[in-house]
């Protein structure tokens, strides 16, 4: 199990932070969400697009390996020759892949889950 450092994003506004535990990773024969990370953020919108973020970069670890079809397969497979038709393609297909959650974190709740990630 992999798991991402703690880190904190900054934000221009003097908002308090919270601890927030994430989950992602991608579903079907992979696993779903089966990566984690605490992070610090500003709101729980903040932890929900690092989460998508953190997804989005697994998937783009296996882009055109495992069954997940890069631009160009795309391209080719469908015979799509517009190279921004088939981005839109691709982002659809991630979209589909990609499993992430975030949430407030709570000790008693998530140390048991990240001793059982690690």
């Amino acid at each position: 199990m992999n798991s991402k450092n703690v880190s904190t994003c900054k934000s221009n506004k003097q908002e308090a932070m919270k601890k927030y535990f994430i989950k992602y990773g991608l579903g079907g024969g992979f696993g779903g969400a089966n990566q984690f990370a605490l992070e610090d953020h500003p709101s729980e919108d903040s932890a929900y697009k690092s989460a998508f973020e953190f997804a989005c970069e697994e998937y783009e670890a296996y882009d055109g390996t495992s069954g997940l079809r890069s631009v160009l397969e795309i391209m080719q497979e469908d015979e799509i020759e517009d190279e921004e038709e088939a981005e839109f393609v691709w982002m659809e297909e991630r979209e589909s892949w990609l499993d992430y959650y975030a949430e407030e974190y709570d000790p008693k709740k998530h140390d048991s889950i990240i001793e059982g990630l690690s």
